[in-house]
């Protein structure tokens, strides 16, 4: 839990969710870690329940090449040739392997939107700011111009600003 938390994530419920997959018994090795913080990170982004999320990737297990379909539908996160590649493995009764892939792709597609987060974050408070600013510029127009400051006023302004640059 310690190596998985971070990202907004913290440790206690990154705990509780690789204890639900756990507990679900049907995942073992690097699909724990992987299904585990895909569910934190989607709970952290949606909202949608750990639960919910960790159903979503039993069923990857059990019918990779459907689940894949239903989820693509919602999310678009396959590559043609990743599709291909679940369905030719399901077809030649390789469905360990398929489901292997499906995972995968759904966690990394995940993670990926996860990962984006910061920076449309980032984004945003920009724009806040600059709204801020032009609000704020606007602001001290009108009072200006109501108050009837005079072109000896803000000469006077603009000087006491560039002494204070100096």
């Amino acid at each position: 839990a310690k190596t998985l938390a971070g990202g907004g994530i913290t440790r206690g419920e990154m705990a509780l969710s690789i204890s639900s997959v756990v507990g679900t018994g049907v995942f073992s090795n690097n699909e724990i870690s992987r299904v585990s913080k895909a569910a934190a990170q989607m709970n952290y982004i949606t909202g949608q329940a750990i639960d919910i999320t960790i159903d979503q990737f039993k069923r990857l297990q059990d019918e990779p090449l459907q689940m894949s379909l239903e989820l693509e539908k919602a999310n678009h996160h396959l590559t043609a040739s990743q599709l291909e590649q679940i369905r030719t493995l399901e077809l030649q009764g390789n469905k360990t392997e398929a489901a292997k892939l499906a995972i995968d792709a759904y966690a990394q597609s995940i993670n990926d939107g996860a990962n984006e987060i910061p920076n449309k974050l980032l984004t945003i408070e920009d724009a806040w700011v600059r709204i801020k600013n032009a609000t704020n510029q606007a602001k001290d127009a009108v009072l200006r111009f109501k108050l009837g400051s005079s072109l000896q006023d803000e000469i006077r302004e603009h000087e006491e600003m560039l002494v204070n640059f100096q």
